[in-house]
């Protein structure tokens, strides 16, 4: 269907074709009152094609998107027919795909990635207390906005995996983008997909954005068990230990052992990323960010030791790291009560931000 230069249903102006999707055959076009761009999907056969239910199944699954209003979720505007094809108009978005941008920017940074990851994380969220679940995120429909080359904000785009492949009635082998869907989107195991199937595929980018590399080898997915899985250190000596145990608690291939709701994988990556910058001001002696005397600073290099050493065990003994993956938080059980270093250096006030949100961390008082 040829739809160049044409108005759609008095409302779009169609200017150019772009490549096509898995499902869809897709259109850039501008409303017409207010040049507003808009991208628009056509299914790829009319509506007489599709199972009448099915087909509604997916429009109500994505207009659920048209409710969400959050500015790192695609804005879904609406689900419309045009000459017996039904077509989702949503916005159109100005910036470069996950697995482009690892080509464009190959010396990604720790910081930009614990960023990119807990903006896409803080969209999740947002559509999982709308009763929205993604099912399959991966490098391919998580945009980035950058601004003169610097990330700057990012879009989560695509939902409605299993209404579309419902829609055309077989299983698809999605190239790339399977590897990331966990394993009970995989099976269509319908009854136990829930919003840790969508923690598993955030777990996976995070450790593909780390190491250029996927954790699993060629076996099946259910034979696969918790210390069999490599962490991201294996593949990025850099990666600190409680870094692995954040990424292996959310790609473990039981549901059980999973971060349980986002807002926790949120919180314990918001918790690394404030300790990080703090270790970071207290090992740089020329830093005016935080003054602290030489008793102070053995303190926290000896404490720093006991804890990775604490991490690194976990992740060498089946047995620690099962048990561990039980806990709600990587954060609910740590030994030699390492807060305590923070109470020291900052005061209890800051060692209670350091718990819910980043903060920045204030020279001390002379």
């Amino acid at each position: 269907m040829d739809l160049n230069e044409i108005i759609i249903n008095k409302c779009y102006y169609v200017k150019k074709k772009l490549k096509k999707g898995l499902f869809t055959e897709n259109w850039q076009a501008a409303s017409i009152f207010s040049d507003y761009k808009v991208i628009l999907k056509f299914l790829k056969h009319s509506n007489d094609y599709y199972d009448s239910k099915k087909l509604q199944r997916l429009k109500n699954e994505i207009l659920k998107c048209s409710n969400l209003y959050h500015s790192d979720v695609e804005r879904v505007l609406e689900v419309e027919v045009y000459k017996d094809h039904t077509y989702i108009a949503s916005e159109y978005i100005n910036g470069v795909r996950l697995e482009e941008l690892k080509k464009i920017k190959k010396d990604l940074s720790l910081d930009d990635i614990i960023y990119l990851m807990i903006r896409t994380c803080g969209a999740i969220k947002c559509c999982h207390e709308n009763n929205l679940i993604h099912k399959n995120l991966n490098p391919h429909n998580i945009w980035v906005i950058l601004n003169y080359n610097q990330i700057n904000s990012i879009k989560v785009s695509d939902f409605g995996f299993l209404e579309f492949e419902s829609l055309i009635e077989k299983k698809l082998k999605l190239y790339y983008n399977s590897d990331f869907i966990s394993p009970e989107v995989k099976e269509r195991d319908i009854k136990a997909i829930d919003e840790r199937s969508d923690i598993f595929s955030l777990g996976l980018i995070f450790y593909w954005l780390l190491t250029n590399k996927l954790p699993y080898g060629r076996k099946k997915d259910k034979e696969i068990k918790i210390h069999q899985i490599l962490p991201p250190s294996s593949f990025n000596k850099s990666i600190p230990p409680i870094l692995d145990l954040i990424i292996l608690k959310s790609i473990q291939m039981k549901f059980k052992y999973r971060y349980k709701d986002v807002k926790i994988f949120i919180k314990d990556l918001i918790i690394f990323n404030t300790q990080e910058k703090i270790e970071r001001d207290i090992t740089n002696q020329e830093s005016e960010r935080v003054k602290i005397n030489d008793e102070t600073f053995s303190q926290y290099s000896s404490l720093k030791q006991e804890t990775g050493e604490y991490y690194s065990q976990i992740l060498t003994n089946p047995q620690e790291l099962q048990n561990f993956m039980t806990q709600e938080s990587v954060f609910s059980r740590v030994p030699g009560e390492e807060s305590k270093v923070y109470t020291s250096l900052y005061g209890k006030q800051e060692e209670e931000q350091v718990t819910s949100k980043p903060v920045l961390v204030n020279k001390r008082e002379e």
